[in-house]
């Protein structure tokens, strides 16, 4: 369950802290209310990883942009963002709204590793998916953004307690499982010469 798309696709952009009322949620709401917790586990995991691991990281944050975006409005968006994140309170909700008409990006956060002589990606929203969703197959060195039918998203429902809760001890536990698969991964399926 998984194709890789360029286009802007609003599909897993909303996160969410909301618990899930299973009864009257769909199982997209469901895996979109784990995104966000599951994106703060896999990073604090990937720094522990890293610290105990031969690889060097370094993040970088790419954009799916929507097909009619044009060169010109890319720049104009990437300029709000660089104006939000300095700008004074009383004009972020300006800069917000002149975001608000514009064609967003979807943000696309990859983890360059190097080790050696090699140089590998993980592509956080692989690992995220894989964490929240409960029979998605990963393809952790995908370099694009990955959307998802959250129609067909069969949301893990081991990380919810009997509360719609996140159970933040069994998501922990997955996340630590995925990120060490991942870092597994790369030593198993080595890139060929």
């Amino acid at each position: 369950m998984r194709r890789s798309r360029n286009a802007f696709s609003p599909v897993l952009f909303i996160m969410s802290f909301d618990s899930a009322d299973f009864s009257e949620t769909s199982g997209s709401q469901t895996a979109l209310t784990l995104m966000q917790p599951t994106f703060i586990r896999v990073m604090d995991h990937l720094r522990k990883t890293l610290e105990q691991s031969a690889w060097k990281g370094q993040y970088e944050t790419t954009y799916a942009w929507p097909e009619e975006a044009t060169p010109e409005a890319k720049a104009q968006v990437l300029g709000l963002y660089n104006r939000i994140e300095v700008a004074p309170k009383s004009e972020q909700a300006n800069l917000e709204a002149q975001l608000a008409v514009l064609a967003e990006p979807i943000p696309i956060y990859l983890l360059h590793l190097d080790k050696a002589q090699e140089t590998r990606t993980l592509n956080l929203w692989e690992l995220c998916y894989q964490i929240c969703l409960a029979d998605y197959t990963p393809d952790f060195e995908s370099t694009g953004f990955v959307e998802i039918d959250l129609d067909e998203a069969a949301p893990d429902l081991s990380l919810f307690d009997a509360s719609g809760e996140v159970d933040w001890v069994q998501l922990d536990r997955k996340t630590a499982a995925v990120v060490q698969a991942a870092f597994d991964s790369l030593e198993q399926n080595k890139p060929s010469d």
